[in-house]
């Protein structure tokens, strides 16, 4: 199986376990979601309802979300024991890796559920994923305006002439002149 395809099982996995629901030191709300291999959705909400922070972890990879940024991360010691219990170990990418959010994206693409929980991990992820692709179409553009700059730059420049340059003094010279004029007045 194809580990987007196994990615997308364990997201169809996934329950709430309101047993496990509890309040953080800060006062935040936490709820669990547990599925098969490895998958957890921690969120942790506010006692108005707002998210904070979510945890996604899906495997090996790893997505946090806070109302400030969003990281991509690996899973430490791969993806939790044989009872597909994910590891509380993660290291955090130093960028945003878009590989991890496209498979996570793919994972997601067809959660259609009402979880509101799950739900909101899907929008960002489907955010960071929309300006990954995005940023992507404007590589390629730029690459293309690389490409027409150097062919611009291997074509014969075009002599200067000195009369240009002679006007060009000219016209400086006369607006210092009026420039002293004004301020004499």
């Amino acid at each position: 199986m194809a580990a987007s395809e196994r990615l997308k099982k364990a997201i169809e996995s996934m329950v709430r376990v309101r047993a496990a629901e509890s309040v953080d030191a800060e006062g935040l709300r936490v709820v669990w979601h547990q599925g098969a291999q490895g998958a957890d959705l921690l969120s942790h909400a506010t006692r108005e309802g707002k998210l904070v922070r979510q945890e996604l972890s899906l495997m090996e990879h790893c997505f946090l979300w806070t109302e400030e940024s969003f990281r991509t991360g690996m899973v430490k010691g791969g993806s939790g024991s044989s009872a597909g219990l994910a590891s509380d170990e993660i290291e955090l990418d130093r960028e945003v890796d878009a590989a991890r959010v496209r498979l996570a994206h793919e994972a997601l693409a067809d959660y259609a559920g009402e979880d509101k929980y799950l739900r909101h991990i899907k929008q960002k992820i489907d955010y960071f994923a929309a300006g990954f692709a995005e940023r992507e179409q404007i590589m390629v553009t730029a690459r293309g305006l690389a490409a027409r700059k150097a062919t611009a730059e291997q074509l014969p420049k075009a002599r200067r002439s000195p009369r240009v340059l002679w006007l060009a003094l000219g016209g400086l010279g006369l607006g210092a002149l009026i420039a002293s004029a004004l301020l004499l007045r």
